[in-house]
């Protein structure tokens, strides 16, 4: 595309982000939406997280309770509860 990655950082600093924050939180948004989709409801949590770019599980689950308030499994569970089968 022919922009630099100073430039990249420059343009995310303007709304108080990183890009290494704004590619973390929609990683955390994308496994949120896997965690929900009945398609992938026979996946474990580590393989969403697998399938969503976190190769440590430890790392994953911190951020994600981090970021949305509840843990992988707690927030699926909740989804479950919240849209029957």
């Amino acid at each position: 595309m022919g922009l630099s990655v100073r430039y990249v950082s420059r343009l995310f600093q303007i709304d108080g982000l990183s890009f290494g924050r704004y590619v973390l939180q929609k990683r955390i948004e994308r496994c949120g939406q896997d965690l929900v989709n009945p398609q992938f409801r026979n996946l474990r949590v580590s393989e969403i997280a697998l399938r969503n770019g976190f190769n440590n599980f430890a790392h994953f689950s911190r951020v994600f309770r981090d970021a949305v308030g509840r843990s992988p499994t707690e927030y699926r569970t909740d989804k479950e509860i919240s849209f029957p089968r």
